[in-house]
C-alpha cells in the first residue's frame, strides 16, 4: 500500500494523474525549448537531472509502500497539501518557461541577443523553473503521506540541480556580464530572501 489515502481509488487516481502531468510537462518543456542557436555551456547536466528525478520519485513510492514508520499523521491533509504543491510548482515552472520564451532551453545556451529577464517569476528568484520543479517533486512526496517519501523526492535530484545552477550562473555571467551580475546580487537563487 502507498500510505493511508491510497486505500481510496480516487486518491490513487489523483496521484497517478499528478505524476503523469509532471512527466508530460517535462516532455512539453523539452520539445518546446529545443533549439540549436546560441553557445552551449552545458557539460551534460540534463541527463543526471532526469535520472535523479526518476529515482527520487521511484524511491518515494517505494518508501511509502515498504516503510510504514514514516507515515505522517492526518494523511488526507498532507495528500491535499501535496496536490496543491504539485499544482503550484507546475504553474511556476511553466510560467518561468513562458517568461523566458525562446531563451529558455533545457541545456545551457546563451544566445547572442539574450538579455536579463526580470519579469514574471524572475522578479523573485534567479531560477524559478528549478524552484517550481522542486515544489512539484515535494508535492509528489507529500501526496504519498510519508516523510521519507518527501525526502526522497526532493533530495535525490537536488545535487544535480545545484550543479546545474552553478553551470548556468557561470554561463550567464560570462555571456551577459554586468547586467546579470547586478541582477544576481538583488535576487536569491531558489527561495526569496533565503538562498
Amino acid at each position: 500500500m502507498l500510505g493511508l489515502p491510497y486505500e481510496s481509488s480516487a486518491a490513487s487516481l489523483v496521484f497517478g494523474v499528478a505524476v503523469a502531468t509532471v512527466a508530460l510537462a517535462e516532455v512539453w518543456i523539452r520539445v518546446r525549448t529545443r533549439r540549436s542557436e546560441g553557445t552551449r555551456h552545458d557539460p551534460g547536466s540534463r541527463l543526471p537531472i532526469a535520472v535523479s528525478m526518476g529515482l527520487g520519485v521511484l524511491g518515494a513510492v517505494e518508501a511509502s509502500a515498504r516503510w510504514p514508520g514514516g507515515t505522517l499523521p492526518w494523511p488526507w491533509v498532507w495528500f491535499l497539501a501535496g496536490v496543491g504543491a504539485t499544482a503550484a510548482g507546475l504553474t511556476l515552472r511553466i510560467a518561468a518557461v513562458r517568461t523566458l520564451g525562446r531563451w529558455f532551453t533545457t541545456d545551457v545556451r546563451i544566445a547572442a541577443d539574450q538579455r536579463v529577464v526580470t519579469s514574471g517569476p524572475y522578479r523573485w528568484v534567479r531560477h524559478p523553473s528549478y524552484t517550481g520543479l522542486l515544489l512539484e517533486l515535494a508535492g509528489i512526496g507529500l501526496m504519498l503521506t510519508d516523510w521519507l517519501s518527501l525526502l526522497s523526492a526532493v533530495a535525490a535530484p537536488l545535487p544535480a540541480l545545484l550543479w546545474r545552477i552553478r553551470i548556468e550562473e557561470r554561463a550567464l555571467t560570462a555571456g551577459l556580464g554586468s547586467a546579470y551580475i547586478e541582477y544576481a546580487e538583488s535576487r536569491s537563487r531558489l527561495l526569496p530572501r533565503v538562498w
